[in-house]
């Protein structure tokens, strides 16, 4: 260090409070002096000492020389020993220089050591650098306690040796056991706190090895330090946990099983392999894939709970997830994968009442505002809003404005079937003993316990909008006003507080809503792509359908050709899943407006099915419609409308042997009805004639169709021999 920057780091100008010695002039530490510089100073004095290379007895007889006070230099140590924490020398050299000084303070009678140790104290709690504070606050502790325990020794032997009256020394005596307990119990605080803090640091440092990753929140580097714990509430320790697992990405489920298994960790080790085991069934993964994700997780949170078991509770944690995850999109409403992460960590939630209150919060803190603008716009517009439109009014992207209107349909949801009755409330607010002290904001738990329970009504209400806008943005319908189709009643009670009653006005916009579902209805089916053989998706197959089932492609060209049809039936059988959702939701919408000829929906939707070529899911839709006459004579036209296609499909020849098959009659009906409604044309001739079937079925026999779709079975059967 260079003399001129050394010098300038003191100075020696009296204060106020000083006798000004002429022959000796107390010299001072520069107040105003920068942090690197003090660094400098710091590592230019003590390096060598720390490092092992000069001994702390000869650096004190030159540092008593200087006359500057012992606090400065003790200052500069502490602050050049907490800068970092990555020091590869020992403790012993610290201890060492911090016993010198501490003596060296105590011949000058300059400061009170009370003073002189709470300072160290609150130096190692403001660093950041959790190693070295741990060190540098055992250090302290120990010397605190070798000088506390030889100055008492001292007087003890002192107060022996004089004519002083005995009991003046037992007060004295008594006063400084007082001091020395308090003393040490500050310590004790101090060294468990920095203990637990670098539990959390280890915990927070690692980057477990995850085959399933989730969402990361883009959290930067975690910095610890007691005086942020004390001053950052109860629930600290849970908030900085969901921030580490948001920021490595770890899934809800996996945070969940290892939480959960944590909760038995007090029976036999012969249950708890059993336990484990049932786990890993559950997550269907075998040993060595749980070996390298969920142990690598269940690891390190285990070590949190047992070392936490207040603060890293399973609910708490998820709670807390689900919070930093919605806070993370709401910053970034274009990465809707962040609030779908948050609602599977609050899936996961066991306790009813906590579930409910977390969901409420987040409808009303980061949802509800966004939900109130899509829907106010759509009405405008009346229909699904251009990517710049949404930008400028919502600013969200349509994709994005689509996925996220998905969420909310899965949050409301989450709060109309939460079981809030038959969950007691929790109790929350428990925190471990080297933190009972902490102050600052209330934890979210306690937060969310105290909501008001939500009424079922308007959570209905609003999730019957979520819906309906959902639909409008998936397939873009147009000339849809979403909430003309309430009374005005309830449309006032939209984008309120879901704790407020209402009551919902049935028999009303029956015709409007009837046309909306049929609508959606259609636009689900017709999104579906047309079959490339005669034999459609079953149920049958959709059920028993794992999505997750994907080969890995040879480098064969069987093996690739076999790949490519794998996907394309894996392909057909998740669009048909879509369909089915949506039309599901039609149909569940016309139950919950009451007045609506739920059958009428059924019947549209068997009709589309069939009209799109799809006659396995239109004959199992068909068993659940009651008007059979009228589904009937639906499916006459359809079946009408098949045969033609057919018809004009055939050669001169194959032509005139099917028209002379066809009586007057039948020809007559099969001109009117035409067959430009039918979607698919790729008919085969079984198929028809299994319509055809379903169709006099359904039909009555008094019926004048009745004997048109009698013409029609014979002129089909003849033209299958």
């Amino acid at each position: 260090m260079e003399v001129g920057k050394f010098f300038a780091c003191f100075h020696g100008n009296p204060s106020s409070q000083d006798s000004v010695n002429v022959e000796r002039l107390t010299i001072r530490l520069n107040g105003e002096l920068q942090d690197d510089k003090r660094l400098s100073l710091g590592a230019f004095l003590f390096g060598p000492v720390l490092a092992g290379n000069y001994s702390s007895s000869k650096l004190l007889v030159v540092l008593k020389a200087s006359g500057i006070l012992p606090e400065n230099f003790f200052s500069l140590l502490l602050h050049y020993w907490l800068s970092k924490d990555d020091w590869q020398v020992g403790a012993t050299n610290l201890y060492s220089m911090v016993k010198d000084l501490s003596i060296w303070q105590g011949e000058n009678k300059t400061n009170d050591s009370a003073t002189w140790w709470q300072t160290m104290r609150t130096r190692c709690s403001v660093s950041t650098c959790i190693s070295s504070a741990s060190i540098a606050a055992l250090v302290g502790q120990s010397v605190s306690a070798l000088l506390n325990c030889n100055g008492h020794s001292s007087e003890q032997s002192e107060c022996e040796k004089s004519d002083a009256a005995e009991k003046p020394s037992e007060k004295i005596s008594e006063s400084e056991w007082l001091d020395l307990s308090s003393d040490a119990e500050q310590w004790r605080y101090l060294v468990r706190q920095l203990q637990d803090l670098l539990l959390l640091g280890s915990v927070f440092k690692s980057q477990p090895v995850m085959e399933e990753s989730a969402e990361k929140t883009g959290f930067g580097d975690i910095l610890l330090s007691v005086d942020s714990m004390l001053f950052g509430g109860r629930g600290a320790i849970t908030d900085l946990v969901a921030r580490w697992i948001g920021k490595v990405g770890i899934t809800a489920k996996a945070v969940s099983m290892a939480l959960r298994s944590d909760i038995d960790l007090s029976i036999d080790s012969d249950e708890a392999m059993h336990t484990d085991e049932s786990l890993d069934e559950l997550a269907g993964k075998s040993a060595a894939d749980d070996d390298m994700h969920v142990n690598t997780c269940k690891a390190q949170l285990r070590k949190l709970v047992m070392h936490f078991p207040h603060s890293v509770s399973h609910d708490s944690v998820l709670s807390n997830c689900c919070w930093e995850y919605a806070v993370c999109w709401n910053k970034d409403p274009e990465m809707v994968g962040l609030l779908q992460q948050s609602l599977q960590f609050l899936k996961l939630i066991k306790n009813g009442i906590l579930q409910h209150g977390v969901a409420a919060m987040l409808w009303h803190t980061f949802v509800l505002q966004k939900f109130e603008a899509t829907a106010r716009l759509m009405e405008k517009v009346k229909k699904s809003p251009k990517a710049s439109l949404c930008r400028k009014e919502i600013g969200m992207t349509d994709t994005a404005l689509r996925d996220m209107m998905a969420q909310c349909c899965s949050l409301l949801d989450i709060i109309m079937q939460a079981d809030v009755e038959a969950e007691e409330i929790p109790v929350y607010g428990v925190i471990e003993e080297p933190w009972m002290s902490c102050q600052g904001p209330v934890p979210l738990v306690e937060l969310v316990i105290d909501q008001r329970l939500c009424y079922y009504a308007p959570v209905s209400l609003h999730y019957q909008l979520a819906v309906v806008l959902h639909a409008i943005l998936t397939y873009t319908l147009k000339s849809v006003k979403p909430l003309s189709l309430y009374h005005a009643k309830e449309a006032s009670c939209f984008f309120k507080d879901l704790q407020s009653l209402l009551v919902l006005v049935t028999n009303v916009n029956i015709g409007a809503r009837t046309e909306f579902l049929k609508k959606l209805i259609t636009a689900a089916v017709t999104a579906l792509p047309l079959p490339v053989s005669s034999t459609s998706v079953g149920s049958e197959q959709v059920e028993s359908y794992d999505v997750t089932d994907v080969g890995t492609p040879s480098t064969s060209t069987t093996d690739n050709t076999s790949a490519l049809t794998n996907a394309a039936a894996k392909q057909e059988i998740l669009n048909v899943v879509e369909m089915s959702h949506w039309c599901s939701k039609a149909i569940e919408l016309g139950l919950e407006w009451q007045g609506i000829n739920v059958d009428s929906l059924r019947m549209h939707y068997v009709c589309e099915l069939y009209s799109s070529g799809y006659d396995k899911l239109a004959e199992e839709v068909l068993l659940t419609v009651s008007n059979h006459s009228a589904i009937g004579l639906d499916l006459l036209v359809i079946a009408g409308q098949r045969l033609i296609s057919l018809r004009s499909n055939l050669g001169t020849k194959e032509l005139v042997d099917s028209r002379t098959h066809v009586t007057l009659n039948l020809q007559y009906w099969l001109d009117t009805i035409g067959n430009s409604t039918l979607r698919s044309q790729n008919i085969s001739l079984p198929e028809l004639q299994m319509l055809v079937s379903h169709v006099i079925n359904q039909i009555p026999e008094q019926r004048w169709e009745y004997d048109i779709a009698m013409e029609l079975f014979e002129s089909v059967q003849s033209m299958n021999m």
